[in-house]
């Protein structure tokens, strides 16, 4: 879940009116800043700002990311600089570019967008390139999409009722209802016509915090699809880099899985030394 900006209050007050002071507090303790990344117009294959789609800026070093002899399809590109403002949020470096590939569905070729399992490590990348970086196009074939910038806006994110601190939370309290848990928050919305969360156009594209799940904790699935490797980690020690939902407005091929959402994480302690070519990707639909 996520608050806008300015609405932290009101939603904490609502909490404790519905859920007793003591459990508002724990559960507000747990909060997160974020930033959610909204879709604006079309902006130039090489525009040098946050964007979905386009063409990468990459060094000159840096290869255009092959698995398997089958190029990756460009995604996302992240400005450091003009993102640096929610740096204290996302943990991202402040200059240069994170570049984010994957490969897609291509169902004639019996290839799957992967979900994480080992096995498909290398399937996506992300690449840190330099302030210096230009544009790249692909020497093959490779499904491109059409170049959209994308607006950074500041939120306060909560732990989803799937998450396994949320789980321990209700546990502490007894409540068994965990769907009831945030149910006070739509029907005050309609009634009040005061939107607490609703941030934007329904997508959920997200740098940092909390992310929005479609299953259960994503942080969970990355603990136990890095079992037993060098990439192992614990649920508390993942963080959210970036998160990806489905927007079918954009591209009809910009769909994952059946209306899912591609999370890209990374370990605290990689995020901080900058070692973005060990990001997991998560892959959740409905």
């Amino acid at each position: 879940m996520r608050i806008r900006a300015g609405k932290e209050a009101a939603f904490l007050e609502l909490a404790r009116e519905h859920l007793g002071d003591g459990l508002a507090e724990e559960l507000w303790a747990l909060r997160k800043p974020a930033a959610q990344l909204a879709v604006g117009a079309p902006s130039g294959d090489e525009h040098r700002a946050s964007r979905f789609g386009g063409l990468p800026l990459l060094d000159p070093e840096m290869p255009w990311p092959v698995r398997k002899d089958r190029p990756l399809s460009f995604l996302a590109l992240l400005d450091l600089e003009q993102l640096a403002p929610f740096a204290a949020a996302t943990g991202l470096p402040t200059e240069g570019f994170l570049n984010f590939f994957s490969i897609l569905d291509d169902f004639k070729a019996d290839v799957l967008l992967p979900w994480g399992e080992v096995d498909q490590f290398g399937e996506w990348r992300v690449l840190l390139s330099s302030p210096e970086a230009t544009a790249r196009t692909p020497d093959r074939a490779v499904k491109a999409f059409p170049s959209r910038s994308l607006e950074p806006k500041p939120v306060c994110s909560l732990p989803d009722i799937e998450e396994l601190r949320t789980e321990a939370l209700l546990q502490k309290h007894g409540i068994t209802d965990q769907w009831a848990f945030y149910d006070f928050v739509e029907p005050w919305e309609e009634w009040s016509s005061a939107p607490l969360c609703s941030t934007g156009d329904g997508h959920y594209h997200q740098l940092g915090g909390w992310p929005d799940l479609v299953q259960s904790s994503v942080f969970d699935y990355a603990t136990d699809y890095t079992m037993g490797t060098p990439f192992a980690a614990g649920p508390d020690d993942w963080r959210l880099v970036l998160q990806i939902d489905s927007h079918w407005d954009m591209d009809h091929d910009w769909m994952w899985g059946d209306v899912g959402v591609l999370y890209f994480l990374l370990t605290e302690a990689n995020l901080r030394a900058g070692a973005f070519d060990q990001t997991w990707l998560v892959m959740q639909c409905t």
